[in-house]
């Protein structure tokens, strides 16, 4: 859930990012509404940012994204080779996610 508070602001690209202070006050402050309202770490756990960017890397792979941008940040990434992304629709995405979101829940106790 490391990017759940997007749901409330719209995301913007980190190069823009870097450049609205209180842009990135307000993400982070939203964020650590929701990290304290479900009980999540504070912080982000330290893999959670590299697996974002393997992520990103096994999309820009399965969907044939060749934007002609070289993504600096992707240089030594590797998509992942067990995950293979298919697009589904809103309504799909959405459903997939509160399963998974909640047999994520009942596996803590929550």
């Amino acid at each position: 859930m490391h990017d759940v508070a997007e749901a409330y602001y719209h995301d913007i690209p980190a190069p823009l990012k870097a450049l609205l202070p209180d842009y990135r006050q307000i993400e982070a402050f939203v964020d650590e509404l929701i990290r304290f309202k479900f009980n999540l770490p504070l912080t982000p756990l330290p893999d959670v940012k590299y697996d974002d960017l393997k992520m990103l890397a096994t999309e820009r792979r399965d969907l044939d994204i060749s934007d002609d941008d070289p993504r600096p940040m992707l240089k030594d990434i590797t998509p992942f080779d067990e995950i293979l992304v298919s697009p589904v629709n809103p309504n799909q995405a959405q459903s997939m996610f509160m399963q998974r979101y909640q047999q994520l829940i009942s596996e803590r106790g929550c």
